[in-house]
């Protein structure tokens, strides 16, 4: 896997990603509880991309 660069504010807003998707997989899977799993998946869909837009692409 190719090594990327960022600061520590985007790497905790991808830790956050992270716990939320385990928070999806945890409602999908234990509690079969879709429209909690729904609401978070579509919020982390919304930051991932607000992510993606703010992010700045530096060259080598």
């Amino acid at each position: 896997m190719s090594k990327f660069a960022f600061n520590e504010a985007v790497e905790a807003e991808l830790k956050d990603l992270h716990r939320g998707l385990h928070q999806a997989l945890d409602e999908l899977e234990t509690r079969k509880n879709y429209r909690e799993a729904g609401v978070i998946l579509k919020q982390m869909d919304a930051r991932f991309v607000e992510l993606i837009n703010f992010a700045k692409v530096s060259k080598p």
